[in-house]
């Protein structure tokens, strides 16, 4: 699912945003970076080792991390649809009225049609937009620009976006710079009747994990790293490496324990995807590019994924401060020379339909309401056994071991002394990680302050755009293929014909 403009794979949804709009080249002497962003789908915090992992190793993400910057107090969305809208529009989803669950296939419903989302910035730029990327379940929605692709049944699809990104490198103009998102489907699980799968080259490779849920997901984040890798190879083959920026971002927390018939690890924080506990929102990140003027670091400033958009358009010869209505602030100085972050708080989320919402403001966190009723608001250490089997990322250059968090000592009470679907609670992150010890019951001016900047936010969010799924939207009404339904230009369409009601 990639396009080129000239035929590839590709979710049909961004089509017309990459392929339209003007272009002007410029000269390679002041030609701006090529950007390759790519995101993983729910990898957990523990599920690299650059940040740790004694089961995982994955030396391709190692390298870049640990020669370019890793995000160390970096924060996305607890679930995919908000931070894929964050990415691409630079706005919240609180702003945008995704701010409550996923855009599932049959659903009519999506990113407002106003929205400006990233390569449409990029394109007046002189840069040549492309994706190759996800989504896929039930249904066949492969497409070769606008043309389903029924030839690939059987092939990985990390595998398969690899090499994909792999030919337009390849067959990139170098003469203009390249904006290349990368969105993988790995790690995250299929469908319900074989939730996990990788090559078996790839699950051999991990015999010392014993949980087969585990071990398969261990095989999927190798594969993973290994197609990473070779998009790099292939940037360096072209000469394009020297003159790229490459950031590397997940979506969301971890689903660990068998949390969506899968297992991540967020170990040692607190929770999992789809929840706003540490585990579900600090996500895993770094950006390599041989232009960050101080590199071979960790940066602890506080960034948000809304800030990827301008920092980005800021790096490809924007100037961020035009652009309006943003979220999120160039932090490319954070990045690149190590100032001090801009940013002073994240809004994690406020979704009103579930009573839930939790903010970071330097570092105190509060959080309210309780998702899947607390069923998933522990610490889940990763299944199997734990052995050190890093033996390949020794090899790694870096410059210190890896980013681990300190947790310190778990209160007797740590089960009890939060139960935020009671009342707020609050915890300072720089000090407690790992959300032990809830500090609102003796800091009620502070848990003021908090209520107040959530109530500040809450004031200025849209309703959430949620609509019921749509039964017109069944692949089997169209073929076998996730296909649009819903002619939008048709003014003749009441709204509940337009949602199916």
């Amino acid at each position: 699912m990639a396009v080129d403009c000239k035929g590839a794979l590709f979710l049909l949804l961004f089509t017309a945003a990459l392929c339209d709009g003007s272009s002007s080249s410029k000269s390679t002497q002041d030609q701006p970076p090529h950007i390759i962003l790519i995101v993983a789908d729910d990898l957990g915090w523990n599920d690299v080792s650059f940040h740790g992992s004694d089961q995982i190793p994955t030396p391709n993400l190692d390298s870049l991390a640990y020669s370019g910057v890793i995000l160390g107090n970096y924060y996305v969305s607890p679930i995919c649809t908000p931070t894929r809208s964050a990415i691409m529009t630079g706005r919240h989803p609180i702003h945008t009225g995704l701010q409550h669950g996923v855009i599932s296939g049959a659903t009519p419903f999506g990113l407002p049609l106003n929205e400006t989302i990233l390569p449409q910035y990029l394109k007046p730029l002189g840069y040549a937009t492309h994706i190759v990327g996800k989504l896929g379940y039930k249904g066949l929605d492969l497409r070769n620009g606008t043309e389903p692709v029924w030839t690939e049944n059987g092939t990985y699809s990390t595998e398969l976006f690899a090499t994909e990104a792999e030919r337009i490198i390849a067959s990139h103009n170098t003469s203009k710079p390249l904006f290349l998102y990368l969105p993988h489907q790995a790690v995250h699980s299929g469908n319900p009747d074989n939730p996990l799968q990788a090559p078996q080259k790839y699950i051999d490779k991990f015999p010392h994990i014993q949980h087969p849920g585990r071990r398969t997901f261990a095989a999927m984040v190798s594969a993973l790293d290994d197609a990473v890798g070779n998009v790099t190879k292939a940037l360096s083959a072209r000469g394009m490496l020297e003159n790229s920026v490459i950031i590397f971002t997940t979506d969301n927390g971890g689903p660990a324990a068998g949390f969506d018939q899968n297992y991540a690890s967020n170990w040692p924080l607190r929770g999992v995807k789809n929840t706003l506990w540490e585990g579900g929102v600090h996500g895993t990140g770094f950006v390599h590019s041989p232009l960050i003027k101080q590199p071979r670091r960790t940066t602890h400033g506080l960034l948000h994924v809304c800030d990827l958009l301008p920092t980005i358009y800021e790096l490809a010869g924007g100037d961020s401060t035009e652009l309006k209505n943003l979220d999120g602030t160039n932090v490319w100085e954070t990045i690149s020379r190590g100032v001090q972050s801009p940013r002073v708080e994240v809004l994690h989320n406020i979704d009103p339909k579930r009573k839930t919402a939790a903010l970071r403001y330097g570092d105190y966190k509060i959080i309210l309401g309780e998702a899947y009723k607390g069923a998933w608001d522990g610490w889940y250490p990763p299944e199997g056994v734990t052995t050190n089997h890093s033996e390949e990322t020794n090899h790694v250059p870096r410059w210190s071991g890896p980013l681990k968090i300190k947790c310190g000592e778990k209160p007797a009470n740590v089960s009890t002394n939060c139960k935020p679907r009671d009342n707020p609670c609050v915890f300072n992150i720089k000090e407690d990680p790992c959300e032990f010890n809830n500090i609102a019951d003796w800091n009620k001016p502070l848990v003021d302050f908090l209520m107040g900047r959530l109530e500040a936010y809450s004031e200025t969010a849209v309703p959430i755009r949620n609509q019921p799924t749509d039964p017109r939207g069944n692949p089997k009404y169209h073929g076998g293929v996730w296909s649009p339904w819903i002619n939008l230009t048709d003014t003749s369409m009441s709204t509940n014909e337009l949602y199916g009601q």
